[in-house]
C-alpha cells in the first residue's frame, strides 16, 4: 500500500507541475505581439494542461475511493458523444478539404497537425461512446479497459 501512495503522491507532484509550466508559458504568450508565437505557445500550453490532467487520472486510477459514473449520467454521455461525434466527422471532411487545397507549406502543417488531433479525437468518442453502450453503469475500470489503450490515441485515418 505504501508503495502505491509514493506512486500517487509522485503523480501528484507531476500533475502540480505540469499546471505550473502551464502558467509560466501562458503568461510568456500573453506578453507576446506575434498571434503565429502567441498561438504556438497557447497550444502548448493546453498540452501542458492535458498532461496535468492525464497525471491526475493516472493517480485517480491508484486511489481506491474513487468516484465512479452515476447512472444517471449514460444518457447524458451517450447523446453528448452522438453529437461531438457527428460534429468531429463533419469538421474532419472540411479541414481535409482545406489541407488538401492549401498551397502554403505552413499553413498546410497546421491544419495536418489539427486533422490529426480530429482524427484521434473521434477515435476516442467511438471508444467511449461504445463502453457506455456497452454497460448499463460504466465503471471507471470498464472505461480504462476500453479508452486508455494505446490504441485508441494513435492517430489513423477514418
Amino acid at each position: 500500500m505504501r508503495y502505491r501512495n509514493k506512486k500517487v503522491n509522485l503523480l501528484e507532484e507531476k500533475a502540480n507541475e505540469e499546471k505550473k509550466i502551464s502558467r509560466e508559458i501562458s503568461k510568456l504568450a500573453n506578453s507576446i505581439r506575434s498571434d503565429a508565437v502567441r498561438s504556438i505557445l497557447q497550444v502548448i500550453v493546453l498540452d501542458t494542461e492535458r498532461h496535468a490532467k492525464l497525471y491526475k487520472s493516472a493517480a485517480n486510477l491508484l486511489d481506491p475511493s474513487r468516484k465512479m459514473t452515476k447512472p444517471s449520467e449514460l444518457a447524458k454521455i451517450q447523446n453528448n458523444l452522438e453529437y461531438h461525434i457527428q460534429e468531429e466527422s463533419k469538421n474532419l471532411e472540411e479541414i481535409r478539404k482545406l489541407a488538401d487545397e492549401e498551397t502554403n507549406p505552413k499553413v498546410k502543417a497546421i491544419l495536418e497537425v489539427i486533422i490529426e488531433d480530429e482524427i484521434r479525437h473521434h477515435k476516442i468518442f467511438q471508444t467511449l461512446k461504445e463502453a457506455v453502450m456497452r454497460y448499463e453503469v460504466i465503471e471507471e475500470q470498464d472505461i480504462w479497459e476500453n479508452l486508455w489503450t494505446r490504441e485508441a490515441w494513435i492517430t489513423k485515418q477514418i
